[in-house]
C-alpha cells in the first residue's frame, strides 16, 4: 500500500523500522551523498506539511517498502526526488529461491509513478532525478518515465595552497545581478547540448525555474557587458567545501582557464561538477591535481499541466 506520510507513519517507523540502507537518489545540495532521514526530520517534516515536499511510504504490513520524496525549493514547476529508499539488496526481494520473493523493481516502480503523479497535481511540470552511474535504479527509473539527459562526473581537490600565486582576474569579472538573468540564459542557449538544454528548460521562463532552484547557498559570477555575459562561475559553500561549476561561451575559450584559476583561490577542498560536454575543464582540473569521485546519471521525467481552465491555460511566447 503507498501513502502519503503522516504521523502514524513515523510512529511505525519508530517502532519497527526506520528507512535502511543509503539514499538512492543523490540530491544535488547533498552531492556527496546522504543517509536516511532521522526520527527528528520525519517527525519535524510531517507536523509542518509542507506544499513544496512530498513524501510517500509504501507499507507491507509493519514492513516498510520503500520511501521516497521530492521538494522544490522555489517554483512549483520544477522538482527534485531528493529521497529515494527500496529494498533493492534485500534477499527477500532479488533471490526468487527465497521464500518471500518479491521481485523490487515492480512496485519500485509503482512508487515513483505515484510520487510523480503526486507531485503533478501540485503543478509541476519536470521531476528531476540525478542517480550514481551504474547504479541498478537507473532502469527502474527509465521504466518509470525518467530519461536520462547527462552524465556528470564529480572531481575532487583543493585550493589554495598549491597555487604559486594569485591568478590575474578576468577583464569585467563580477558578481551577477538578478538583471544578468537573461543574458546568463543566451549563455546557457550558446554553450550546452540540445539535449540538456530540453531538460533545464528551453525557454527563459522555464530555465529560470530550474536555475532559481539550484540558487540556495550559491555565489554567483559573470564575464561580459553591455548586456552580453561570456562566462559564468558559480560556487556554493557547505561547511568546509566548495561546490563549483562554470560556463563559457563557444566563442571566448580562453576564460575556461581564467574561471578555474579564480575558483581555486580560496584554501580548502573543492569538489567540481563537470557535466560530459566539458572536457576541457576536466583536463584542467586533473593537471592541478583534482582526482575523479564519482559519475552521476541525471534524470527527468517531464510531466502534463493540469489545466483547471481551458481558456485561460497559460501558453509559452
Amino acid at each position: 500500500m503507498i501513502q502519503t506520510f503522516r504521523m502514524h507513519d513515523v510512529l511505525r517507523c519508530i517502532f519497527w523500522n526506520m528507512p535502511q540502507g543509503p539514499n538512492l537518489a543523490w540530491p544535488r545540495d547533498g552531492f556527496s551523498g546522504t543517509g536516511p532521514p532521522g526520527k527528528g526530520t520525519l517527525w519535524k517534516e510531517t507536523l509542518a506539511q509542507r506544499r513544496n515536499r512530498v513524501t510517500l511510504a509504501q507499507w507491507d504490513g509493519t514492513q516498510l517498502l520503500g520511501l521516497a520524496s521530492a521538494s522544490t525549493h522555489a517554483e512549483d514547476r520544477v522538482w527534485e526526488l531528493d529521497r529515494l529508499f527500496l529494498p533493492h539488496d534485500d534477499l527477500r526481494f532479488r533471490d526468487a529461491s527465497y521464500p518471500r520473493y518479491e521481485p523490487w523493481e515492480a512496485f519500485s516502480q509503482e512508487l515513483l509513478r505515484v510520487l510523480t503523479q503526486e507531485v503533478g497535481l501540485r503543478r509541476a511540470e519536470r521531476v528531476l532525478l540525478r542517480l550514481p552511474s551504474g547504479s541498478p535504479i537507473v532502469p527502474m527509473a527509465r521504466a518509470a518515465g525518467f530519461s536520462s539527459y547527462l552524465e556528470e562526473t564529480v572531481l575532487g581537490g583543493w585550493g589554495g595552497g598549491n597555487q604559486p600565486s594569485a591568478p590575474a582576474l578576468p577583464e569585467q569579472l563580477r558578481e551577477k545581478t538578478p538583471q544578468d538573468d537573461h543574458a546568463l540564459f543566451q549563455l546557457v542557449t550558446a554553450a550546452t547540448p540540445q539535449s540538456v538544454r530540453v531538460a533545464v528548460g528551453l525557454t527563459f521562463s522555464q530555465w529560470l525555474d530550474t536555475h532559481k532552484a539550484d540558487r540556495e547557498g550559491r555565489t554567483e559570477w559573470v564575464v561580459g557587458s553591455n548586456g552580453r555575459i561570456t562566462g559564468w562561475l558559480g560556487l556554493t559553500h557547505r561547511r568546509l567545501e566548495t561546490k563549483a561549476e562554470v560556463l563559457v561561451h563557444p566563442d571566448n575559450p580562453g576564460l575556461w582557464e581564467d574561471l578555474v584559476e579564480c575558483a581555486l583561490v580560496r584554501e580548502g577542498p573543492v569538489r567540481w561538477l563537470v557535466p560530459e560536454y566539458q572536457e576541457l575543464v576536466a583536463s584542467l582540473l586533473l593537471r592541478r591535481g583534482f582526482r575523479e569521485v564519482a559519475q552521476y546519471n541525471l534524470l527527468i521525467k517531464t510531466l502534463a499541466v493540469l489545466v483547471v481552465e481551458r481558456r485561460m491555460a497559460p501558453m509559452e511566447a
